[in-house]
């Protein structure tokens, strides 16, 4: 797992920063002194190579976060909030807390990072070319500025290339998404093209690596890191779509049996049955009420003692805990109000009557939220 430093805020919006970074950051600075200045100025001391790869290199990190300040500003402009933002050693990205709720914020959102970069890159071009007609002869700030136009340029370039997780990828979600109607699908299909690009990728770099030296593996890398994320993409995005095209009348288990609260987890486990064990029961004390819902599958951590002893009271979620939700309901929605996690209960009426018609456990979920294959399809059984 990545540790990142939360290093200050910008307009309200944490800005962190990975630890490896710092490594990363100092490994560029002194390729850049020890190899690339020298290009521009054989003369100039070490001292003043350092200090001017130093500078390059924090102007380049300022415009990597500029970028996603981009995205950020824009969606918080569309409605969608910003948790935070994270520089890493494959760049940043800008955290939001929901999907772009159209094809056009969508578009709006994923187009602003580059944008950024290719105004910031003919901004500093344009500062180069009017150091040089002014007669400043200092090849080193002059030089290191056209680099850092270039790089940004190069990154606008890369970013925009039509495949996720890359930002090009989100334009091309949003073009799908307007065509197809359906976000979760256009999502899909631009995960299938980062897929197919970040493969692409790996031999090129290896291949790279193997004729001119080490530096062919960043491409690797960064085929590996579009593949990572393209197949992260498609594995949300069809599980997105399994959830708003299901509803809790699907997977209900309708008016399961209602079980004392004074029987023991034991007790409960054999009028279950291995076929019931992830049904949400309801239980009763003294009136036809729930005081509670239990799922049997819950005491399976109990040791055997401990389940001869220990009543359902003890391990049911009362009543007041359960959530709710309507039979016709999509699960999407359900669990836009309710955490998905192991102890989930969710009780569901019927919309006319408000009267209880059944219940649905984390467990019975199984169908919805099993994986896809690589390409974003129902593996075969």
């Amino acid at each position: 797992m990545n540790r990142s430093l939360q290093v200050g805020r910008i307009t309200g919006i944490p800005i962190s920063v990975e630890a490896g970074l710092a490594l990363l950051a100092t490994l560029f600075v002194v390729t850049l002194a020890v190899d690339g200045l020298p290009r521009l100025d054989a003369d100039a001391s070490l001292a003043l190579r350092l200090a001017a790869a130093t500078a390059t290199v924090a102007v380049f990190l300022v415009s990597v976060l500029a970028h996603e300040l981009g995205h950020a500003t824009v969606a918080r402009r569309r409605g969608v909030g910003v948790l935070g933002i994270t520089l890493s050693l494959l760049g940043g990205f800008a955290q939001l807390d929901r999907q772009a709720p159209d094809p056009r914020s969508e578009f709006a959102i994923a187009a602003a990072g580059p944008l950024v970069n290719l105004g910031i890159g003919a901004a500093l071009g344009l500062a180069a070319l009017g150091l040089s007609e002014i007669g400043l002869d200092h090849r080193l700030l002059i030089g290191s500025l056209l680099w850092l136009a270039a790089i940004n340029v190069v990154l606008a370039a890369l970013n925009l290339l039509p495949a996720s997780p890359l930002d090009g990828g989100r334009v091309l979600t949003a073009a799908l998404w307007r065509r197809f109607g359906e976000p979760e699908r256009a999502r899909v299909v631009s995960g299938r093209v980062g897929i197919v690009l970040g493969l692409a990728l790996v031999p090129i770099g290896l291949a790279q690596a193997w004729f001119f030296g080490w530096q062919g593996l960043v491409t690797t890398v960064v085929g590996l890191f579009l593949f990572n994320g393209a197949r992260g993409e498609i594995l949300t995005a069809t599980i997105r779509r399994r959830l708003a095209g299901t509803s809790t009348r699907d997977l209900m288990v309708v008016d399961p049996p209602p079980v004392q609260d004074s029987l023991t987890v034991e007790q409960l486990h054999r009028f279950a049955g291995d076929e019931r064990a992830r049904v949400a029961f309801p239980v009763i004390r003294w009136s036809a009420e729930p005081v509670g819902y239990v799922v049997p599958a819950d005491g399976s951590t109990l040791d055997g003692p401990e389940r001869s002893w220990t009543t359902v009271a003890a391990l049911m979620r009362p009543t007041p805990e359960v959530a709710r939700a309507w039979m016709n309901e999509s699960l999407a929605d359900v669990l836009a109000r309710q955490p998905l996690d192991d102890d989930l209960v969710v009780v569901i009426h019927e919309p006319a009557a408000g009267r209880v018609v059944g219940t649905l456990s984390a467990g019975q979920l199984d169908p919805v939220l099993r994986l896809p294959d690589l390409w974003g399809r129902d593996r075969r059984r």
